[in-house]
Order: C-alpha cells, then sequence, then structure tokens
C-alpha cells in the first residue's frame, strides 16, 4: 500500500481517505509513531489540511522514504509497475476467492 499511495500522491490524485487508510494499515501491521497514530485517527473530510502534515511527520519518524515531485521517469515507471502489481495480486485473490463453491 505505501507503493501505491506514493505514487497516487506523486500524481496527484491521492485521496484524504488513502493517506488514513495507509496509517491504519501500518498501525495493523505492528509500525508505531506519535503521527502515525495521529493520521490514523483523522477524519478525512474535515481534517485535510492536517493530513498532509502528518503524512509527512509519519514518513521522517519511520524513515521512509518521500520521492520529491523531480523523481525521474525510471523511478516512476517501476512505482506504476509495483502499484499494478499489488493490484493485480489483489485481483487474482478475489478471483479465487469467487470461484470457491459454498454448500
Amino acid at each position: 500500500m505505501c507503493q501505491s499511495l506514493l505514487l497516487y500522491r506523486r500524481m496527484g490524485c491521492a485521496a484524504p481517505e488513502d493517506y488514513v487508510n495507509w496509517a491504519v494499515q501500518l498501525l495493523q501491521e505492528g509500525y508505531d509513531s506519535p503521527s502515525l497514530r495521529i493520521l490514523a485517527g483523522l477524519i478525512p473530510k474535515l481534517e485535510r489540511d492536517d493530513i498532509e502534515f502528518y503524512f509527512t511527520k509519519v514518513c521522517e519518524e519511520l524513515d521512509i522514504n518521500i520521492p520529491d515531485t523531480e523523481e525521474n521517469t525510471t523511478v516512476t515507471a517501476l512505482r506504476i509497475k509495483q502499484a499494478y502489481n499489488l493490484g493485480e495480486d489483489r485481483k487474482s485473490t478475489r478471483l479465487n476467492s469467487s470461484h470457491v463453491r459454498t454448500s
């Protein structure tokens, strides 16, 4: 999810809910920091201005590299590929589970 969020953010289409969901997922995966807890608890529709601030703080606290806006084309292409692969993995899991018969 981190790669997807960074890609959406880079393309300018990350929604506030994406940041909050990302923070919640990181907490569920065992990551923790003061700003991560705050970000996970923000209400996207009401606290849009705080989301970017806390996202940046979380990345600093967890040592997550945020690419700058001048990121080169190769790195952007790799991010797109990674995000696409993550989506395909989820899609195939959903397809496989939809073919399971229940009695």
